[in-house]
């Protein structure tokens, strides 16, 4: 063998050793108490000076190096260094390395980093966002979770998907809109509403009220409300069953598995069922023939079964050069609500009104991020189907009793006439976002929101009923556009921004040509103000002119007992808010504060007028003036104690004039029917390692008219009176969360507790819930 051959062997020897020993490696995951991973802790050996790494999104880490015993040192601002030896004599080394916080170290720290959430708080937004970590293991639903929130209140008419009315800081309805992962919830029907959402299925909830970002594009008047389901590039499975007071069982199933390259599928379901038969006091009983009123009993409700189900499945990518991540999702969801009396009232008993509804949509959401550059587009197309059945024969009351009707009667329960009416909507709508960053101080945002739907009905039964037998449909378009300031210190940001409407409606005759249409456009505007003056304390202020352009069945009418009104104007509104957060650390304590005032003055409110016979519709009339305060606390010690306290007072007072002509008699008065005081209080502890949590729940709702206040004697006055509610939760976990088993009381105390036009909600009821989850 040559030299020359002798170097080359001795040079390939060299480099295979090296390629050996390189192979080796200590990979790991930085986690908290909770499990809960620990992004940029830092590790590093000891013994190899600049040899570390620094943990990712996830915890994970991977250090390569050679074979050896090493001691590896892991810290984190706010948690106590960890030290450990490792010794490596295979190829990889894998750890689990959990951090125990530093209570003392928290009071010294200056800067701290903020989770993604705090960050949202701390703009000028009215923004208060719930994080369904410790909650998925209840027995409840979205609606109950948000109504704890100050200024939230909802108001129901019976049990498990009972309708709702929902309000934000005295406004209502229609003028809140709703979203699915930045996805608006318009036009979806009754099939998916916040009271049939489990909260196992959310990862967090946020509640703008008054003044909503671009980013939603939304033509909300009085606030919006986004539901994060979550985003986890992990494999999971979440499966959870209740059962409970009132023949209730509830279903929920979530899992995801991840694929080679990045590649995802999630599958998330519910199924719920209740017949809601709990006890309705002193209800009015009349005589079946004559109509004669016999007297007030005590009866079991018979005809309020209620059920639902979602089935979604969704297909994606993640982490891909052409898109942080972009899905596709498939929805099909279903219910049934059997009606016991209409909404507004209890004199007239029902025994087989039900409605049914069906729900298909495809979605797809991109998002990718180029440097300065951020860009989501979302698109989706569905169709609706809603069908009320009023065909029943018999005439009931609360007894449970019933007659057939003569066969020349041809009343339905609710209507002049037997109807089994359908109505299909053929739903369309998209959002593009832009967002560029021009430098850390500089932000542009553009987002455009279309929205469409063409509705056709048909009645199976009552064949007068003309109704949308000719095709009518809507166009809307929301164009938004802001501009945000912040300075290097981040001691402030400002952001202004500026939306405008267009939207069109068109009514067909039975020619297919256009019978009437309507077009109005207008703009409105805005400005959101934070100021950190000094650490953990945010002040803030926002303003906006608000626009709320007309659903589909207050302009088109709803086929029955609605009629069309295409003179119908979009609300308008004035919102201020001006409040504070304040979030800090001390000693064994974790506090936050908030606190906002709130002033709406809002125009050509659109109601409901009062009915010509069975028929009605909607107009533009009232004015109103809002104002108020809502404040709320929430303390924990030592990690391991909990409590919650928020309040809200608010002054509705209708200001207009004069009604149809009339002088108005309820003018300077409050807006009856609302609530102007309540609060809830929610105390917790966890016990044993943190396996076992319970909690008390207490909500208080002042006193308050069922109609106006100026007319007539207040002390004949019928009133919703005063509402006590309390509630226990008790949760146990075992293998690290895995295994999952909660009791919940609601309406601990048997109260008699009314809620909107004074209908009474159910009493106590226990609900049992098994929860699993694998991650």
């Amino acid at each position: 063998m040559n030299i020359l051959e002798k170097k080359w062997s001795v040079f390939f020897l060299f480099f295979v050793a090296i390629s050996c020993v390189a192979q080796s490696s200590i990979k790991g995951k930085i986690v908290d108490h909770n499990s809960d991973p620990i992004v940029g802790a830092s590790i590093q050996i000891l013994e190899l000076k600049g040899v570390g790494a620094i943990s990712d999104f996830e915890g994970k880490f991977t250090i390569p190096i050679t074979q050896g015993t090493y001691v590896l040192e892991t810290s984190y601002i706010g948690f106590k260094k960890n030290t450990q030896k490792v010794v490596i004599t295979s190829e990889t080394v894998s750890l689990t390395i959990i951090l125990q916080e530093d209570i003392e170290q928290l009071n010294d720290v200056v800067i701290k980093s903020k989770t993604e959430n705090e960050k949202k708080r701390s703009k000028g937004y009215n923004l208060n966002i719930v994080e369904a970590k410790n909650l998925k293991n209840s027995s409840t639903d979205i609606n109950q979770v948000i109504k704890s929130i100050p200024g939230v209140n909802i108001r129901e008419v019976g049990g498990l998907g009972s309708n709702f009315k929902l309000a934000l800081n005295g406004l209502t309805g229609n003028q809140i809109r709703y979203f699915i992962d930045g996805v608006p919830m318009e036009n979806f029907g009754s099939t998916l509403t916040l009271n049939n959402f489990p909260i196992n299925l959310v990862e967090s909830i946020e509640v703008y009220k008054g003044v909503v970002p671009i980013s939603l594009g939304s033509d909300a008047l009085g606030g919006a409300i986004n539901i994060n389901t979550g985003y986890k590039n992990k494999n999971y499975l979440d499966a959870s069953y209740s059962v409970g007071s009132f023949n209730t069982h509830r279903v929920a199933l979530n899992t995801q598995l991840i694929g080679k390259r990045n590649y995802y599928f999630r599958f998330t379901s519910f199924f719920n069922y209740s017949d809601n038969d709990y006890i309705m006091k002193d209800v009015p009983v009349f005589d079946l023939e004559l109509g004669n009123f016999l007297g007030n009993i005590d009866a079991k409700r018979f005809n309020d079964e209620y059920t639902s189900a979602m089935l979604s499945a969704e297909f994606g990518v993640f982490d891909k050069a052409y898109a942080d991540k972009w899905y596709f999702r498939l929805l099909n969801t279903f219910n049934k609500n059997n009606y016991q009396h209409p909404d507004n009232n209890i004199f007239r008993a029902l025994g087989d009104f039900n409605t049914e509804g069906k729900t298909y949509l495809l979605s797809t959401v991109y998002q990718k991020t180029i440097s300065n550059l951020e860009l989501r587009a979302s698109g989706l197309v569905g169709n609706v189907k809603e069908t009320y059945d009023d065909t029943s024969t018999r005439k009931y009351n609360w007894t449970g009793n019933f007659i057939e009707r003569d066969e020349s009667d041809q009343l339905g329960e609710l209507g002049v006439a037997r109807s089994l009416f359908r109505l299909t909507d053929l739903v369309a709508n998209s959002q593009f976002n832009i967002k560029y960053s021009l430098n850390d101080n500089h932000t542009i945002e553009g987002n455009h929101a279309f929205n469409f739907l063409k509705r056709k009905g048909k009645d199976d039964v009552n064949l007068n009923n003309t109704s949308f037998r000719a095709p009518s449909s809507l166009k809307k378009n929301v164009f938004g556009l802001s501009y945000t300031l912040k300075n290097s210190q981040n001691i402030y940001d400002v952001t202004f921004f500026g939306k405008h409407y267009l939207f069109s409606a068109d009514q067909e005759n039975s020619n297919g040509a256009i019978a009437q249409t309507i077009d109005f456009s207008t703009t409105g505007y805005g400005l959101s103000l934070a100021i950190r003056p000094i650490r953990d304390l945010t002040l803030k202020a926002s303003y906006e002119k608000a626009y709320r352009i007309p659903e589909s069945y207050e302009l088109l009418g709803n086929g029955l007992f609605i009629t069309p009104n295409f003179d119908l104007q979009p609300e308008e509104s004035d919102n201020i808010n001006l409040g504070g957060r304040l979030n800090t650390t001390f000693s064994t304590f974790k506090i936050a504060y908030d606190i906002n005032l709130f002033y709406r003055q809002s125009n050509n409110f659109i109601r409901l007028k009062r009915p010509e016979g069975i028929f009605s519709e909607f107009d533009n009339l009232t004015d109103v003036t809002t104002k108020g305060i809502e404040s709320g606390i929430k303390a924990l010690f030592i990690n391991r104690f909990e409590a919650q306290f928020n309040f809200t007072y608010q002054d509705i007072i209708d200001k207009d004039r004069f009604d149809e002509g009339f002088e108005n008699a309820a003018f300077n008065s409050r807006v009856p029917n609302i609530p102007y005081f309540f609060w809830n209080t929610r105390l917790g502890a966890k016990f044993l390692k943190d396996k076992l949590a319970i909690y008390w729940n207490y909500s208080f709702t002042e006193s308050f008219f069922l109609k106006t206040e100026n007319n007539g004697n207040p002390l004949d006055k019928n009133d919703i009176p005063a509402q006590n509610i309390h509630g226990l939760d008790i949760d146990y976990s075992w293998k690290e969360g895995r295994y999952n088993l909660s009791a919940s009381v609601t309406n601990l105390m048997d109260d008699l507790v009314f809620d909107n036009f004074r209908i009474q909600k159910p009493g106590r009821a226990i609900y049992l819930k098994f929860r699993y989850f694998l991650q």
